[in-house]
């Protein structure tokens, strides 16, 4: 199970977004987006392709302070992890 993180795209009246990435799952996938002190910002959930990935847009809420923030990943067997930067 890999997680990666990139930047998205900029919206007006949406704001910024990151894009998520997972490869390698199986079945449903968990997504936790934290605060860097473990505050949790959002929960998604999704179900992989049959090819085990899963692509999707996340907006950074507007009020969210600059700082560092980690997605963790979770399928039916595996969690990973990666951080982004919010500026």
């Amino acid at each position: 199970l890999t997680v990666t993180v990139s930047e998205g795209l900029e919206i007006p009246g949406f704001g910024k977004s990151i894009k998520i990435k997972v490869v390698n799952a199986i079945q449903t996938i968990q997504v936790e987006i934290m605060a860097s002190n473990g505050n949790l910002i959002d929960t998604l959930s999704f179900p992989a392709t049959g090819k085990g990935e899963f692509e999707q847009p996340w907006f950074i809420p507007r009020e969210t302070i600059p700082g560092k923030y980690i997605v963790k990943v979770k399928d039916a067997q595996n969690t990973a992890e990666t951080s982004f930067d919010v500026k």
